[in-house]
């Protein structure tokens, strides 16, 4: 399924308040500056004009409606490595619902993992959350690292 078709399917849905998207699905793409990144909006603004000006397959425009109609997130383990994929899925699902059942207790501290073009907010407010932050800014750390096989 195309990203094209899967947003067609989203809007077909009467009273969709929002999607999980599980597994590999598919992206769009937008550039904006000379940069390129996923944008998962465009499955949340449902009935906005989006643009590819110079047909490269990546959007670079988006007018009309631009309201969010749903929420998207995604949930993807297939670069984990550390146990079978669909195993890793089931075990996030069943410790979702202990967690959302009361038979879980998170403990309060937090991990803010910032990117170089976000290291001046520091912890990202998370400290007015949590009592315990750590803050990991160094570029080496959150950046991508490339091994040249692309």
């Amino acid at each position: 399924m195309s990203y094209v078709a899967l947003r067609s399917h989203l809007a077909g849905l009467s009273q969709l308040v929002g999607a999980l998207f599980v597994g590999e699905l598919p992206v769009a793409w937008y550039e904006l500056d000379g940069e390129e990144f996923p944008a998962d909006i465009y499955f949340m603004d449902l009935n906005g004009t989006w643009q590819d000006s110079d047909r490269d397959g990546l959007f670079d425009g988006h007018s009309g409606d631009l309201n969010l109609e749903i929420w998207v997130g995604r949930l993807h383990a297939r670069p984990l490595t550390w146990d079978d994929e669909v195993r890793l899925v089931r075990r996030y699902f069943a410790k979702n619902h202990l967690y959302r059942s009361g038979q879980l207790a998170l403990p309060d501290r937090a991990l803010a993992y910032v990117d170089d073009d976000w290291s001046g907010f520091g912890d990202c407010d998370l400290s007015q959350l949590y009592a315990s932050v750590t803050t990991v800014t160094q570029g080496n750390t959150t950046a991508r690292l490339t091994t040249g096989c692309g």
